[in-house]
């Protein structure tokens, strides 16, 4: 937290996730199981019209592990428990 803190990359965003991810606190704004949706329906509508997200391919795969190892309730901040 310290080197993006005050940075061009710091955000209301990343200064709560980080301190709930800090705090062990997964409860969900957002699930994992929702971002796996999400995150699949974005990868799977670039794939139709031929547009490379593999940004996105590589996030749906964190959530998807994350989902097969039982956090699919957990805020999807708790991704990096897969």
């Amino acid at each position: 937290m310290e080197v993006v803190t005050g940075g061009p990359m710091d955000s209301g965003y990343f200064q709560a996730k980080a301190a709930a991810i800090l705090a062990d606190s997964h409860a969900a704004s957002f699930s994992i199981a929702n971002a796996v949706k999400d995150a699949r329906l974005v990868v799977d509508g670039a794939a139709v019209v031929g547009v490379s997200v593999d940004g996105a391919r590589a996030g749906l795969k964190r959530f998807e592990r994350a989902l097969a190892a039982g956090h699919g309730d957990k805020d999807m901040a708790a991704s990096y428990l897969a």
